[in-house]
């Protein structure tokens, strides 16, 4: 697993940080069929996008995940020792500390097979979201669903006293662009700089685009624009507009995002993948509704 573009901090590339913790402090996942009932079972420091990065693997769905922007210290937990590389440059116990999420274990019972409509998938990731909320910690999710896409999102989190407040996806920030021609890398990075300036909060773009699923036959710019609109609709708008079949000479790769939070730094980072198809396709959907109940309108964003 690669990750790339990222910034340096304190000699350790620290966007690198929190996304490579949940890779390389991951504990486990593995799944298990009984009487022909699937679990998943995990321990990893983000266990609800470990989930989820199940759960698009094998179904074939674009799902996206936002961290919480943890901040109680039982959500929190010193990695030091697992992601800087230059310990012996300190001395013993003096190296700037990382903390990362701590995460912790989650079952989730799955689909026997492969493919599922898009309701049985809406039924899996609220199961997700019910499983994490019974944990009493790490955060609280909903998941909304737009067409074919499904984006899991936090709603609450525990401040530094334990106290679970409030807490809305950045991506829900009202955004507006300019409509003009960016490169890839400058659709997104205008993207991200509009939700850093109305969500007050810094969101770099991580890895996947600009090297890690930029392909050289895409064209040189994409025309995109936003008045008033949410993010994470202009965001999904921008991937669209990225695999376009008819803006260049390759096939279409549908794309999804993760964004993962820096607790050290309190910022985002973006970070892009390629979903993988499977030889059947999810079938196609109208307007779906959200896990609270609200509906959610637009056309499907699955793109093939």
């Amino acid at each position: 697993m690669a990750y790339q573009n990222f910034r340096a901090r304190d000699s350790l590339p620290c966007a690198s940080l929190l996304v490579f913790v949940a890779y390389l402090s991951a504990h486990s996942t593995h799944a298990q069929t009984s009487r022909g009932v699937a679990q998943l079972n995990i321990d990893d420091p983000r266990p609800v996008a470990k989930a989820v990065e199940e759960l698009v693997a094998r179904y074939d769905y674009v799902i996206t995940y936002e961290d919480p922007r943890f901040s109680h210290e039982d959500d929190l937990q010193d990695v030091t020792a697992q992601v800087r590389r230059d310990l012996d440059q300190y001395p013993t116990g003096k190296a700037p500390k990382v903390i990362g999420p701590r995460g912790g274990k989650l079952t989730l019972t799955l689909p026997s097979s492969a493919p599922v409509n898009s309701q049985t998938m809406a039924s899996v990731l609220d199961k997700l979201i019910r499983a994490q909320s019974t944990r009493g910690e790490g955060g609280h999710f909903r998941v909304m669903q737009v067409g074919d896409v499904f984006h899991v999102v936090p709603t609450e989190v525990r401040d530094r006293n334990g106290n679970w407040i409030a807490q809305s996806s950045i991506l829900d920030s009202p955004i507006s662009l300019p409509t003009e021609n960016r490169s890839e890398v400058g659709m997104i990075d205008a993207i991200v700089k509009a939700v850093s300036a109305d969500a007050h909060v810094k969101v770099h773009i991580g890895s996947g685009i600009g090297g890690g699923i930029a392909n050289p036959n895409r064209p040189a710019s994409y025309r995109l624009g936003a008045d008033n609109e949410r993010a994470s609709d202009v965001l999904m708008r921008a991937l669209v507009l990225l695999n376009d079949p008819k803006a260049g000479t390759w096939i279409p790769q549908r794309l999804r995002w993760q964004l993962f939070y820096d607790h050290d730094g309190n910022e985002y980072y973006l970070n892009f993948s390629v979903v993988p198809d499977l030889p059947s396709a999810p079938l196609p959907t109208g307007a779906q509704k959200t896990s609270t109940g609200s509906s959610v309108s637009g056309t499907s964003t699955h793109p093939q």
